[in-house]
């Protein structure tokens, strides 16, 4: 599974949202190399649980900045993050009644870590050429 390495192609220059997309960046490789070692069920669900808990947290607070900025975007910014949610949750659920397993591994590669890193560099770059030229 991939692992991501944080570096300012990610940072979009706002102080707490650059800390933020950090520790999800963070947070979602433990996870990957907990789960790739094998960890216990309990473990693991407690770790996607916390993660998926600290995105939503996350998307709120950006979403607040977009708004208080004027962010021209924010509609369709917003139904991204309500659908990252919907997948996410779902793959929590199939994680808790299915087990663990290199499927759901996989899942979580592309469904979290490869959107996360992708959302950052191309959606959230938005905010940042935006905010630049207020």
């Amino acid at each position: 599974m991939a692992h991501y390495v944080w570096n300012t192609d990610l940072e979009i220059g706002e102080e707490t949202i650059d800390a933020q997309h950090r520790w999800l960046v963070d947070t979602y490789n433990a996870l990957m190399h907990n789960y790739n070692k094998g960890h216990g069920i309990n473990e693991l669900l407690t770790a996607l649980t916390h993660l998926y808990d600290y995105t939503e947290k996350h998307f709120g607070y950006e979403e607040s900045i977009q708004l208080r900025s004027g962010f021209p975007d924010y509609n369709r910014h917003k139904q991204l993050h309500d659908n990252f949610k919907k997948t996410a949750l779902n793959l929590v659920e199939k994680v808790k009644a299915e087990g663990p397993s290199k499927e759901h591994a996989e899942l979580l590669n592309a469904t979290i870590g490869a959107w996360l890193i992708k959302h950052i560099k191309m959606e959230d770059s938005k905010i940042k050429n935006y905010m630049r030229k207020k």
